[in-house]
Order: structure tokens, then C-alpha cells, then sequence
């Protein structure tokens, strides 16, 4: 509160206050009365809030020179900043592609050692069934063979004709 001198009433206290408050806390006024102390800190605002950082806040908002400076300043930095997380970004995906790529190779190489074996015992497995299959289809096809022979040669002996076992048989390999 303003001291009050002799002779004034408080009518003029009041609108000695009121400006006193707009020259400290702008038209619209800081939801208290604020005003600064002996060191010029605005208390009730913010912590060491000082009448110079509240008028450079209150230029700001209300468009001063320093403000749109400050405002192009911001919007350059803010520009850097996206530019720069751009770059790390691309960078952070160029190295993490190449890490992949590594640990997939490392993979394949690992796999394909793990599967070499594996490859040969198959490998293997499938000559000895091939093996196996085309004995067995030779053995029926001679086991054929030697049925149609005894046939015909039952036949030429009933026919009362003269055996002749070099006749060649049709044998039909059915695979």
C-alpha cells in the first residue's frame, strides 16, 4: 500500500494503486497484486521474476521489435533443430540397416554351417533310398523276366516244340 499523505482521501489511494499495479503487471494484471519488493523481485509471480524480465515477457506477447526478433530467432533455431534430427535420423537408419544386414549375414553363414551337415546326411539318405528303389525295380523286373521264361518254356513243352530259352522276352519296365 502507497502511504497516505495528509489531505488525500482515498479515492486518489485507489487510483494511485490501480497504476501503480498496471505499470507493474500490465493492463491485464497478474492474478494478485503484485508488485516488486526492494530488490525488484515480483513475489507471488514466479521465482525471482524481476520488473525488467516481466516487461521483456510483456513485450513479447504484445509484438514489440525485440519480440518478432526473438520470434525469427525461435523459428530459425527451430528449423536447425528439425534439419539436425532429420540428418540423425537418416543416419540412425543408414546404421541400423547396416547393422541388420551384418547380423543377417552372420545368420546365413551360421545357418548355412548348421545345415551343411544336415544337406550331406540327407543327401546321403536319398542315393541309399534311390539305391534301394532301383534294386528292388530290377529285382522284380528279373523275377519277371524269369516268369515269362518258365511261361514260355511250359508252353513250348506242351506244344510238344523244341526248347529254345534264348528266345527274347518283351519285358515292359513299368517305373
Amino acid at each position: 500500500m502507497l502511504e497516505v499523505r495528509t489531505g488525500e482521501t482515498k479515492e486518489i489511494v485507489r487510483k494511485a494503486e490501480k497504476r501503480h499495479r498496471e505499470a507493474y503487471c500490465g493492463k491485464r494484471g497478474i492474478h494478485r497484486s503484485v508488485r516488486p519488493d526492494k530488490y525488484g523481485r515480483v513475489n507471488g509471480y514466479g521465482r525471482w521474476m524481476t520488473k525488467s524480465r516481466l516487461d521483456g515477457i510483456r513485450s513479447f506477447g504484445q509484438g514489440s521489435l525485440v519480440g518478432t526478433t526473438l520470434h525469427t530467432v525461435l523459428e530459425e533455431v527451430t528449423a536447425k533443430h528439425a534439419e539436425q534430427i532429420e540428418a540423425i535420423r537418416v543416419e540412425q537408419a543408414a546404421w541400423e540397416k547396416s547393422i541388420l544386414e551384418k547380423v543377417e549375414s552372420r545368420h546365413r553363414a551360421k545357418a548355412e554351417q548348421r545345415e551343411a551337415p544336415l544337406l550331406k546326411e540327407a543327401e546321403e539318405r536319398y542315393l541309399k533310398l534311390a539305391k534301394k528303389q532301383e534294386e528292388k525295380l530290377m529285382a522284380d523286373a528279373d523275377a519277371r523276366e524269369e516268369k515269362y521264361q518258365d511261361f514260355i518254356d511250359n508252353l513250348m513243352s506242351k506244344l510238344g516244340l523244341p526248347r529254345k530259352s534264348n528266345i527274347p522276352i518283351p519285358v515292359l519296365y513299368i517305373f
